[in-house]
């Protein structure tokens, strides 16, 4: 507990504690919202023993000490300390958000107490009347501007490509994102949100790409979001990335055990990241929906199915090669775990056909209504036990959409019931750009891959059957090969295999169709085990 003071010559600053002491000099923080730093002969003098503050008071002042030592570095005389609060009246806007009426009373409080927030909530409630309202906009957005340095956290207001949306007086829709390496890290920017006043409602928060070309980490912010707690933070969506950004295989978000623990009042909760975890069974009352893309789901499933999700509606988990036991899958879907549950994904899925008799026979499964196995190894002799069976299962939409099924037996699938297939994605292996940039050695290679099949350095394109090919114009002309299904690369530059040419031509492949032309004869292979091609000698 701290020890709280008083100024005997100032008692309007109200209650203060020590913020910080250095040489001959004393930072205090005041009840007014208002740190003033002292010489220590004068605060000897002036600075005096005080009781303890009132809640509200008190309340505030830790408010102030979160801030301060969130954003240590913030500009002189910008303070996050409110300066007024009613905990009383903050109690009925946690259980009433999207309720006007307690903001409006709160409002009228903070207006007596010389706040401007009241004076925000008032404009964006009138403003939410008539959002098409110019003259509503332009007198919300005077008073959010002149009370900037009040209203919003010095590092949201710094973060260019970050979002943010307003309801009644306060933050409640958050995007952070980081798109050059030369922009502030986001972490600090993360911390001084969650301790500011202004985010005490925050309930969506969504954490989009944290740099140009480099390995995202994702842990330390989801460590701070779990030590934060926000308590009404109904909405997380960590690592809103596209492969243009990163490689799904060079992000990683750690445990997430602690961050599902913090928050209870969850509802949505997306991670993508090459390595998530959890450090122990997943409990939670009130989330809905749980989606989780990785590149390694071998333990997730374990957990998973030891795990107490009442209201979970929805889990979508994707990751390649991804095979839950059939054990893991009757747990699951025993109606103990999530006797909720209403929709299920599972993306890239091996031995597809065992996974799906395993999730016909649950328990669950009859109150599904829909399950989806888009990307597996389902084949054409699987298709008639399936249709046997179609009694059991007529009743949930069934996705099997780029699974290995011709043509006929997708026609003759889609006929028994509520079936999405695509048989012609047997013939054209997925090659998307995430599972292409995975391939990578590393994330500057991944990165310079991206570059690559952006550039407009390509001088010639042609496709040869299964094998992509290309003449690359860099400090010298480079010919690159790939197979697409193999995803094998061949290239004249001196780099490591897989290089950033090949993998770039492989991304291309994906973006658009090359034109069907066989592979030149200035294209040849010296050698029939080469590993790369070399143009041929005139």
């Amino acid at each position: 507990m701290p020890e709280y003071v008083r100024h005997t010559k100032s008692p309007a600053w109200g209650v203060g504690v020590l913020v910080r002491e250095a040489y001959d000099q004393r930072t205090y923080l005041f009840a007014d919202g208002i740190a003033r730093t002292f010489k220590t002969a004068i605060a000897a003098k002036l600075i005096e023993p005080a009781a303890e503050p009132d809640p509200d008071d008190r309340q505030r002042l830790e408010l102030g000490l979160g801030a301060i030592a969130a954003a240590p570095g913030a500009r002189a005389g910008v303070t996050a300390t409110p300066k007024a609060i009613h905990l009383g009246l903050e109690a009925e806007i946690r259980a009433a958000r999207d309720d006007p009426g307690p903001h409006l009373v709160y409002a009228d409080w903070l207006l007596g107490k010389g706040d401007p927030r009241g004076e925000l909530i008032v404009a964006q409630h009138q403003l939410a009347q008539a959002p098409a309202d110019r003259r509503r906009q332009l007198a919300a957005g005077k008073v959010l501007a002149a009370h900037a340095d009040y209203f919003v956290p010095a590092g949201l207001a710094d973060a260019r490509n970050s979002e943010a949306a307003w309801q009644l007086g306060y933050l409640d829709r958050v995007r952070l994102a980081r798109r050059s390496n030369r922009a502030a890290e986001l972490e600090p920017v993360l911390v001084e949100l969650l301790a500011h006043p202004s985010a005490r409602f925050i309930r969506h928060l969504v954490l989009g790409p944290l740099g140009d070309h480099a390995a995202f980490n994702y842990a330390p912010l989801v460590a701070a979001i779990a030590e934060s707690a926000p308590p009404l933070l109904a909405e997380l969506v960590v690592g809103d990335f596209t492969p243009r950004d990163t490689t799904l295989a060079f992000t990683r978000i750690g445990n997430a055990t602690p961050l599902v623990k913090a928050l209870p009042e969850l509802r949505r909760l997306v991670l993508r990241g090459g390595s998530v975890s959890l450090s122990g069974a997943l409990r939670h009352d009130r989330l809905e929906e749980l989606a989780i893309e990785t590149t390694d789901a071998r333990t997730l499933f374990a957990k998973l199915a030891r795990g107490r999700m009442p209201a979970l509606r929805s889990l979508s988990i994707a990751a390649p090669d991804l095979e839950p036991t059939a054990t893991e899958l009757a747990h699951l879907l025993s109606g103990q775990v999530a006797p909720s549950l209403r929709r299920l994904a599972l993306r890239d899925t091996v031995h597809t056909s065992r996974i799906l008799d395993a999730i016909l026979v649950a328990p669950q499964f009859a109150k599904l209504e829909s399950l989806a196995l888009p990307g597996g190894d389902l084949a054409d002799a699987a298709v008639p036990g399936l249709v046997a069976r179609v009694a059991t299962w007529r009743h949930v939409e069934l996705d099997l959409a780029g699974n290995r099924l011709g043509a006929i037996a997708a026609r003759h699938l889609a006929s028994a019931a509520n079936v999405k297939v695509d048989g012609s994605e047997r013939d054209e292996p997925a090659t998307d750009e995430a599972r292409i940039l995975a391939l990578a050695p590393d994330a500057r290679v991944a990165g310079n891959a991206r570059e690559v099949a952006d550039s407009r350095d390509w001088l010639e394109l042609g496709r040869d059957r299964e094998r992509v090919w290309g003449r690359f114009a860099d400090a010298t002309d480079f010919w690159v090969s790939a197979h697409v299904v193999t995803r094998e690369t061949t290239c004249t530059c001196s780099s490591r295999r897989p290089c950033k040419h090949g993998l770039g031509l492989l991304v291309l492949a994906t973006r658009r169709p090359f034109p069907e032309r066989a592979l030149p004869n200035a294209f040849r292979v010296r050698q029939p085990a080469a590993r790369r091609f070399r143009p041929a000698r005139e």
